[in-house]
């Protein structure tokens, strides 16, 4: 597998350096299927005579695509319509730049299959494909989005709240916690947890109802065929949580005005020194305030039922580790880009001012309301010199 890839980054390496030398780039019109690995550039649906000669597409009606090739077409694919790279630029302004695009595309599939080509095959996939052939033929659709997101919700939920949960009982992970001065207490956790179960099941349930509705309204498939590859559920996922932050950061800001924090907003700041399970702790109208933009970003890239599932998943992962209390080394969270984290955040319990988004830092160091936090690791770093 690994020469495969191999082979596959030297033939396009040696075919766009043909390409740089002069060999007249082609442009193919045709139907999604009959693009091949060279890359393809979805366009939506033209009527035929509007902007293009009717003897350039295959047929009337069907949704076309344009497929861009540097060097011939896709071996065994069926003969397609080509013009001289000068023509079409005539016959469509925009085809030259999207030829540049589809470069630029057609280099990010080939890292991809060459990844994929190095990596070893998922050892679970026949056992997850055959999970989820079983639960498609036992349970309806209804059944799958209603109540296969509340049990993937509840599930995820405690589980990862479980290992902050027993940090607290590990002297050893004590050197980690941020606010040292502030353990937990048996009490706000009792507190904590009664207000988790009535904002899951009485305020979010009603809105995992509405699950199947969405997926019906837009046609999102459940079936294994379907399924997105890891690298776009990596990608529409880290979509979702761009999206969620900045709804996040601005509404957040407003909830900290001093004319309505006191009304919905200090409910979450009960709690100076936060823990896991308090990451939903929460006004219900702030649970819905602020979870609308979860679903803002669900409405944007949702392809499949599992991404829903997947983007839950990371989303819990991400608001519990930044309301843990505990800056763990080698966190790989770290590893996205501009990420906040839980020393980020847990600043923003104990300051209460500044600090506002839920997963980057790029909102605050534009609008400068990490300027307190700055301060603050000054600060300290100048405590620990001396």
């Amino acid at each position: 597998m690994l020469m495969l890839g191999m082979m596959k980054a030297l033939a396009l390496t040696l075919g766009g350096a043909a390409a740089d030398e002069g060999r007249r780039t082609c442009v193919y019109f045709g139907s999604r299927r009959d693009c091949g690995s060279g890359g393809y550039s979805r366009i939506r649906e033209r009527e035929r005579e509007r902007d293009h000669p009717s003897d350039l597409w295959q047929s009337e009606g069907e949704e076309e695509q344009f497929c861009f090739y540097s060097s011939g077409e896709e071996a065994g694919s069926p003969p397609l319509p080509q013009v001289d790279g000068r023509a079409a630029e005539r016959l469509h302004p925009h085809i030259m730049a999207a030829n540049g695009t589809s470069d630029i595309l057609s280099s990010a599939f080939l890292a991809v299959e060459y990844v994929d080509a190095v990596l070893p095959e998922n050892p679970l996939q026949p056992s997850l494909k055959h999970a989820w052939g079983y639960m498609l033929d036992n349970y309806t659709k209804f059944q799958i989005a209603t109540w296969g997101s509340l049990i993937v919700h509840e599930f995820i939920y405690f589980l990862f709240c479980l290992p902050g949960f027993l940090f607290q009982f590990l002297p050893f992970m004590q050197k980690y916690k941020i606010q040292q001065d502030k353990p937990e207490t048996w009490e706000k956790q009792w507190t904590c947890f009664k207000m988790l179960l009535f904002n899951h099941f009485v305020i979010q349930f009603p809105l995992i109802c509405g699950t199947y509705y969405f997926t019906e309204f837009f046609s999102i498939p459940y079936d294994w065929d379907s399924m997105p590859r890891w690298t776009s559920l990596l990608a529409r996922c880290f979509g979702c949580a761009v999206v969620e932050d900045t709804w996040h950061y601005f509404l957040h800001r407003i909830l900290h005005h001093r004319r309505i924090y006191k009304y919905i907003h200090k409910v979450h700041h009960e709690f100076t020194a936060p823990f896991g399970m308090q990451a939903e702790y929460a006004h219900p109208l702030e649970t819905i305030i602020l979870g609308a933009g979860f679903f803002i970003g669900i409405m944007i890239f949702c392809n499949h039922v599992f991404f829903l599932w997947a983007w839950v998943a990371f989303r819990l992962l991400e608001t519990i580790d930044v309301h843990s209390g505990y800056d763990i080394p080698l966190n790989p969270l770290h590893l996205i880009p501009f990420y906040a984290g839980a020393r980020f955040h847990d600043f923003h319990h104990m300051n209460f001012v500044g600090n506002y988004a839920s997963t980057f830092t790029w909102w605050d160091k534009l609008l400068n309301t990490d300027n307190q936090y700055n301060k603050y690791l000054e600060k300290q770093g100048g405590k620990k010199e001396q």
